[in-house]
């Protein structure tokens, strides 16, 4: 999904027999290998982007949200959105993802190990605080539920960055955390042997994580995806080389008119032959060669219609990658065609797909929420609903539909309705404010075409 490259040293494939100038170039000659010249063309990432774009499109109304948590819902600065947003990224790259609710450590007295108690500005300036935390499916590398479903323990991996000291070299170590009800254990781990160890308490009797998604060992839809993704990859590479190896002439030049050019210039030894040659590719420089000679200086080029192997084969393979998703996006075809693929997400209903994914980010934020009023008293609980009703639009076929249906004798109350739908159209084209389109809706509803007067507004 993110591409760049690290996912080209992944997914781009050697040639059979490919020396190693061609693949990985040479710096003291300066020359770039094929594996440096490659791009991606990120399919994967436009699909999720695609999918996130229909999913929040419309707002999601949050009653009784608190606007510092809402600006910041992870302490690193992400908003509630946006949180949510890369959440639902990860449920379509990875089909699954953690949630984990955590809050920044309360102050305890000594004495009694129970938390002080602090006012609201006291817990704030010290970063007592819940915040929330999205874990790829990667970084958590086991677990284990008990028989009422609830979480007995996790255990999560990940590499930490410390570059705490700014007059020291920053580093890089492996973590793993034991999650338990109550506590969590921290392994600092090097060369495969644990380094240290530490135990940290919290005031939840449970575990802050919960899954979003199914977790499975079967393959998922967007393997496929990738998989065609990395094909794509390498086609690309393929028809770049082909076109810098063969779409450029190649120049054929008699053996005889070399030697004839040493001869003429009084050149000799591999230096002389070197210098003939260059000076028989020179553009200003005529071939001298024996009359008698049946050699003939000449280019070879293959034809055009050749090298349309490859991107012909690359479109393909890019209608079959999105008929795979279901959308046809960026489709070269007719606009009814790239409708009629838009309109099937793997022969379902794309609208129902969204709606789906609206009520699995509906029940995470809703999980979440729930948690942190858990974990933290003073947290402002707020009630999070998602739009379930989706539409994918067609512009250019709903207005057309709309002016047919204008041609037709209609009472003027079903008219009234036809300009409805039209403004709605255009909201779809140019975004209209609620307000001003109130209006809109309002003038239209009052206006009377027979009459003389001017539409109102």
């Amino acid at each position: 999904m993110h591409g760049g490259k690290p996912y080209v040293d992944i997914a781009l494939t050697r040639f059979p027999h490919e020396d190693n100038l061609s693949w990985l170039g040479s710096q003291a000659l300066g020359v770039v290998g094929r594996k440096d010249r490659a791009f991606l063309v990120n399919y994967a990432k436009r699909i999720v982007n695609k999918q996130n774009q229909y999913v929040f499109a419309e707002d999601v109304e949050r009653d009784g949200l608190d606007d510092a948590f809402a600006a910041d819902v992870s302490i690193t600065g992400t908003p509630v959105g946006t949180f949510m947003e890369d959440v639902s990224s990860a449920l379509t790259a990875g089909g699954w993802c953690w949630l984990h609710v955590d809050r920044g450590g309360p102050e305890t007295d000594p004495a009694t190990g129970k938390p002080v108690a602090r006012s609201v500005l006291e817990r704030e300036q010290a970063g007592d605080r819940v915040f929330w935390s999205l874990w790829r499916p990667d970084e958590v590398v086991d677990w284990r539920f008990d028989k009422n479903g609830q979480l007995l323990w996790l255990l999560s991996e990940f590499e930490e960055y410390d570059n705490e000291n700014p007059f020291t070299e920053a580093t890089t170590r492996r973590i793993r955390e034991l999650w338990e009800r109550g506590q969590v254990t921290r392994f600092v781990i090097k060369d495969g042997k644990i380094q240290s160890e530490s135990v940290t308490p919290f005031p939840f009797k449970g575990v802050p994580f919960f899954p979003a998604g199914t977790a499975s060992v079967l393959p998922y839809w967007f393997d496929d995806v990738e998989r065609i993704q990395a094909s794509l990859l390498n086609l690309e590479s393929a028809h770049d080389e082909n076109l810098i190896q063969s779409v450029y002439p190649q120049l054929v030049i008699p053996q005889d008119a070399i030697e004839n050019t040493m001869l003429l210039a009084d050149l000799e030894g591999p230096s002389g032959y070197e210098k003939a040659v260059e000076l028989v590719r020179g553009l200003n420089n005529p071939i001298q060669e024996p009359s008698e000679s049946r050699y003939v200086t000449r280019y070879l080029q293959p034809r055009a219609q050749d090298l349309k192997a490859i991107p012909d084969e690359i479109l393909r393979r890019r209608k079959e990658l999105y008929q795979v998703v279901g959308m046809g996006m960026n489709n070269p075809e007719s606009r009814q065609v790239a409708s009629a693929e838009a309109k099937a997400w793997d022969n379902l209903d794309p609208s129902a797909a969204i709606a789906e994914r609206a009520r699995v980010l509906d029940d995470v934020e809703r999980k979440l929420v729930s948690m942190s009023a858990k974990i933290d008293s003073g947290f402002k609980v707020y009630e999070p609903r998602y739009p379930v009703k989706f539409d994918i639009p067609d512009v250019a076929a709903d207005m057309a539909a709309l002016i047919q249906l204008d041609n037709f004798e209609l009472p003027e109350i079903a008219r009234r309705e036809i300009r409805r739908a039209a403004m709605k159209v255009l909201n779809q084209v140019v975004s209209i404010p609620k307000d001003r389109m109130a209006a809109i809706v309002q003038a239209l509803d009052e206006w009377a075409p027979d009459d003389d007067l001017p539409m109102p507004g």
